[in-house]
């Protein structure tokens, strides 16, 4: 049977039936099946004994401004904060992450990215990159940047309507 998704508003059309939930169209199902491929071959042409691919997005989110607090990267990777603070933990003992506990509380912590870490980060940028650009040459210029628009449009979305993370929690 096919059943159609209700949706809140009725000017609104619905995508989705229940048929398509975890089917080959579903767009979460795609979009993580692309995230955990594409992550195995770039770690695998990481160094055996190096960083992960996850360590990698950490530095390079702390690196670029993106995210300044174990807070923000736990966000950002979709890990819980106990999962992150073992990331840090790790990051931290290399030499390739530190944290800064300036100001009175030493409850605040913001993540600095070190000399190493940057290093880091641009040594095994060719394994990251050389990938996607690998899959992307099968794309013109313009389904390139559609995609990326479509999937930032996405993200937007899903963000504004799922709200922030901390005050579904509470």
């Amino acid at each position: 049977m096919y059943l159609p998704v209700q949706v809140k508003s009725e000017s609104k059309m619905a995508y989705f039936t229940i048929d398509d939930c975890a089917a080959r169209c579903a767009p979460g199902r795609l979009i993580r099946r692309i995230d955990k491929l594409m992550a195995s071959w770039i770690e695998a042409d990481f160094p055996a004994g190096d960083i992960n691919f996850s360590q990698w997005v950490a530095l390079k989110l702390v690196r670029d401004g993106r995210t300044r607090n174990p807070g923000e990267l736990a966000r950002e990777l979709g890990h819980t904060t106990g999962a992150v603070t073992r990331l840090i933990d790790g990051l931290e003992q290399r030499g390739l992450l530190a944290r800064n506990r300036a100001g009175g509380d030493r409850r605040v912590v913001s993540l600095v990215i070190t000399a190493e870490g940057i290093d880091k980060v641009n040594l095994l940028a060719p394994a990251v990159v050389g990938p996607w650009n690998e899959v992307f040459a099968e794309f013109d210029r313009a389904e390139f940047e559609a995609l990326v628009a479509g999937l930032s449009r996405l993200l937007a979305a899903v963000e504004r309507k799922a709200g922030d993370v901390e005050e579904l929690a509470a």
